[in-house]
């Protein structure tokens, strides 16, 4: 049988790699393909079919719940997923990382292994997971010799050789600023952590 999406995003979240693949929407209309084909539309026999009317037991999907009608009801829960009755509409809005947390239990090995040799091998990678190769060109001694030579032509324009450009040494920044308070009548200057007061209580010469 062919992999369909429900059978995808299960085996994904079997192996907790949902985060790791990013499906095309060519991807995408493949699996939702391969899920029409795989579904059956035979009819099913008399045996599989429930005629009886739906209890409803669940408050949180609406409607008044009898709580006589729930407790003399029988529970057949072989068929579901998510523990009780949970209509389509719910699930289909179940996204694919919290539909596959629950299909964990009904995956099978294999199946989760194909999905893992199909989008989780290196050959079938994307181009987002791919490791980047990084090409380091050889240039040919008469290239290197080249563009040496337009270098040197370029520092000798600017009125600087290239080797003197080696020498310079690099400036040095000094990160410790000192914080100085200036008197705008006399130009004094105070320093340190009580420069303020220092400022407020300094007679001024300009005053004089």
């Amino acid at each position: 049988m062919k992999l369909d999406y429900y059978s995808v995003i299960g085996g994904l979240g079997s192996l907790d790699r949902s985060h790791s693949v990013v499906l095309g929407p060519q991807e995408l209309r493949e699996l939702v393909k391969n899920t029409e084909e795989n579904r059956s539309d035979t009819a099913l026999p008399d045996l599989y079919r429930n005629n009886k009317e739906r209890v409803n037991i669940h408050g949180y999907l609406g409607g008044r719940v009898d709580m006589k009608e729930v407790s003399e009801m029988t529970y057949d829960l072989n068929h579901t997923l998510l523990g009780g009755y949970v209509p389509r509409q719910q699930l289909e809005t179940l996204c694919s990382t919290d539909f596959a947390r629950y299909m964990h239990r009904k995956v099978d090995c294999g199946d989760a292994m194909q999905v893992y040799d199909t989008f989780l091998a290196d050959n079938h990678l994307g181009l987002a997971q791919r490791p980047r190769i990084h090409t380091q060109t050889t240039q040919s001694p008469q290239a290197q010799a080249q563009a040496q030579a337009q270098a040197q032509s370029q520092g000798q324009g600017q009125g600087i050789a290239q080797p003197m450009q080696d020498k310079i040494p690099p400036v040095q920044h000094d990160t410790h600023v000192r914080k100085v308070v200036v008197c705008k009548r006399c130009s004094a200057r105070f320093l340190g952590p009580s420069r303020m007061k220092s400022l407020r209580r300094h007679n001024c010469k300009a005053a004089i």
